[in-house]
């Protein structure tokens, strides 16, 4: 079996067992390993919307540094989102993240999911989207996929 199999196997080992300490040392190395694979980025993508771990903002920073159109659908999820861990930070810096990770893939899906928050969320995280819709066009050198 090759390491990407290795890793699939592993993966998919992680969602059935609910693995929050497999995902807290392999989830971030996991996905810039496999920035280019749509396949890995899915199943990674079911771990983030998963509410049984707490790495939800480290995993959102990696969707924002790779700038891949395969994460938009989980981080416009992950923007409403409630997670028990974090209800004491009014502050929302994980929908915050998404919002940004959103503008960084810069395609008018992501376009459109900010369009959607900014509509849908409460006022603190729809003014997320609102800012990163307002500057779309200052921050088009930070899009991955103009």
């Amino acid at each position: 079996m090759n390491s990407r199999q290795t890793d699939i196997d592993d993966i998919k080992r992680i969602i059935i067992s609910k693995d929050h300490i497999a995902v807290e040392e392999k989830a971030v190395g996991l996905i810039l390993k496999y920035q280019r694979d749509e396949e890995i980025l899915l199943l990674l993508c079911v771990i983030f919307e998963s509410d049984w771990h707490f790495m939800h903002e480290d995993i959102a920073s990696s969707f924002q540094f790779i700038k891949k159109p395969v994460a938009s659908k989980s981080l416009f999820n992950i923007a409403f989102s409630d997670f028990e861990y974090q209800n004491w930070n009014d502050n929302y810096p994980l929908q915050r993240k998404c919002t940004w990770a959103l503008a960084d893939i810069g395609t008018e899906e992501a376009k459109q999911y900010l369009q959607e928050i900014e509509k849908n969320a409460n006022t603190t995280i729809a003014s997320f989207a609102t800012k990163r819709l307002q500057n779309w066009d200052k921050e088009i050198n930070r899009k991955g996929q103009i």
